[in-house]
């Protein structure tokens, strides 16, 4: 069962219904236009294709979905999986909150880099693996109530999930995950850490499609009726030819300018954290835990989605209470005045802005 919210009285709703305005604002911006991946993430299915990279979703899906798919019923899908994860990650974050201050939550819900992202995002898998994450976190903090054996078994199973969606999770949720598993009980971090690296190995030897990207470009194709631009790189690349395309586009391309704003977003929100921070060895390393998506940089070249993780794991932990967050007023006002950029998009930080000021160098 899931215990009482740590929101004021009253404020669960507020919270709650600003928190999914705010999302849907961010989906707003997308104007609804999944990208080739996405809708190939449809029917990338276990059932189909054997054990496969990203195959989580699509194997979910499988039952569900006719033998073809037409681009506007893929399309229709998304929204409707965009609308339905939004608000159970809504939901869970509301009652993930330990704060009392109102203005932090107020900072945190109306951030470009929690909500507004994540509805500028909905089309991506990372929704459905903060979904698996926050639950953990509600099963870690205390907030959903399990007893026994059921416990543990949960939150293997959601981190488990966490990886099968994307593997990237590895990087980007898992180190935050299990320091917070690590402060009460040592034993089940390990066995999440243990538990994750397997899956992450276990994808990166055999996750690939064996037949090669024509063969899986075929399969994929005859899935849909009208869509034939499927995306099949990054299930059948090699981690050094993802890292070799990915230096190209940071060095050569200069990815790294358009994302300079959101790191400097990081940075103030770190700093509001790092400037109330106790002398605690426990939260020194779960705000270092917290900035590991940014270690993603070197293996694909969203940058400013990284950084934007990062960002969201802060907040979460904010939120959470599980670290401290007294920024100076100058920083918080800060923070909010990011809110009209726009959300911390893909590549470019704040997307909305930067394609109306193509003057500047971003």
């Amino acid at each position: 069962m899931i215990s009482q919210s740590g929101l004021p009285a009253g404020r669960f709703p507020f919270t709650l219904s600003l928190s999914l305005l705010v999302y849907g604002l961010g989906a707003l911006l997308t104007r609804f236009r999944p990208p080739p991946f996405s809708i190939t993430s449809l029917v990338l299915s276990y059932q189909q294709l054997g054990w496969i990279k990203r195959g989580l979703l699509g194997t979910l899906l499988h039952p569900l979905l006719p033998d073809q798919l037409s681009l506007t019923t893929a399309k229709a899908i998304w929204v409707v999986l965009g609308a339905l994860a939004g608000s159970l990650l809504a939901g869970l974050i509301a009652a993930l909150i330990r704060l009392r201050s109102s203005g932090t939550i107020l900072l945190a819900v109306t951030s470009p880099a929690l909500f507004m992202q994540l509805g500028y995002t909905y089309f991506y898998l990372d929704i459905f693996c903060l979904i698996a994450y926050v639950g953990a976190l509600l099963i870690l903090t205390g907030r959903i109530s399990l007893t026994g054996w059921f416990r543990p078994a949960s939150l293997l199973v959601l981190t488990a999930g966490c990886l099968l969606f994307h593997e990237l999770s590895l990087l980007a949720f898992m180190p935050t995950l299990v320091i917070v598993a690590w402060r009460d009980q040592r034993r089940l971090a390990l066995a999440m850490a243990a538990t994750a690296l397997m899956i992450a190995a276990g994808l990166a030897l055999t996750g690939s499609y064996a037949h090669g990207p024509e063969q899986l470009t075929a399969e994929l194709r005859a899935r849909f009726s009208d869509f034939s631009d499927v995306s099949t790189f990054e299930l059948t690349s090699s981690l050094a030819t993802n890292t070799r395309l990915t230096f190209i586009h940071l060095v050569r391309r200069g990815h790294i300018l358009p994302a300079l704003p959101a790191f400097l977003y990081l940075g103030l929100l770190a700093g509001g954290v790092v400037h109330s921070l106790p002398r605690s060895r426990f939260e020194i390393v779960l705000l270092a835990a917290c900035l590991s998506p940014i270690a993603l940089i070197v293996l694909a070249g969203d940058v400013s989605r990284w950084v934007g993780l990062a960002c969201i794991n802060i907040w979460l932990m904010v939120l959470a209470g599980q670290l401290p967050f007294a920024p100076r007023r100058w920083r918080a006002v800060a923070l909010l005045a990011c809110f009209p950029l726009g959300p911390i998009g893909i590549v470019a930080a704040f997307p909305l802005i930067q394609s109306k000021l193509r003057w500047l160098p971003l």
